[in-house]
């Protein structure tokens, strides 16, 4: 019985060698698609320009430099009241499905 253990041990030891564990996926490169890391502080500084001047989502120059914010509100024009009149609170409960649900 321990040596069909062993035995077991060694051919699963033996297959992980020889196959390898798939490696993780790595952030993409400078010349390619930014890091996640990055979209995600320039989200941010999105958000906090919009708390600090909701009037903003209005602005189509502040739009065109935001497109990944003009997207969404083409896809969701509530989505411009609710920032006007609370953006902090729009942010909070955006951020709160986010990480309920993951994704944008």
């Amino acid at each position: 019985m321990a040596q069909s253990k062993w035995i077991m041990s060694a051919a699963v030891l033996a297959a992980a060698l020889t196959f390898g564990i798939p490696a993780r996926a790595q952030a993409p490169s400078a010349a390619g698609a930014p890091a996640a890391g990055s979209m995600q502080s320039k989200w941010a500084q999105v958000e906090a320009e919009l708390e600090a001047n909701p009037s903003l989502v209005d602005d189509p120059k502040y739009l065109a430099a935001h497109p990944r914010l003009a997207r969404m509100l083409d896809r969701h024009p509530e989505a411009k009241e609710k920032i006007k009149k609370d953006p902090k609170g729009f942010f909070e409960a955006m951020n709160r499905r986010r990480r309920l649900f993951g994704g944008m």
